[in-house]
């Protein structure tokens, strides 16, 4: 709503020590920009919550389908 992040789940099975919630509670509230996300999850420790994981990997999920869309209307319109 207005470029801010009204509501987020995260889903799966991550082996974590903490709950999902924390990444979740973290990104409401916050801009849908990739800066104003990353920032919201600075000193969470992401890979606590999901195994593995940091804070750019999740970062590079949230915003992925957003990249690629945006780099195939760059590829349309050079093709023009």
């Amino acid at each position: 709503k207005s470029g801010v992040i009204a509501a987020c789940s995260v889903r799966g099975d991550f082996f974590g020590t903490r709950d999902v919630s924390v990444l979740e509670k973290a990104l409401l509230g916050c801009r849908y920009e990739r800066d104003e996300a990353a920032a919201a999850l600075t000193g969470i420790g992401v890979g606590d919550v999901i195994s593995g994981a940091s804070a750019e990997d999740l970062i590079s999920l949230l915003f992925q389908a957003d990249e690629e869309y945006s780099e195939d209307a760059e590829d349309k319109c050079i093709e023009r």
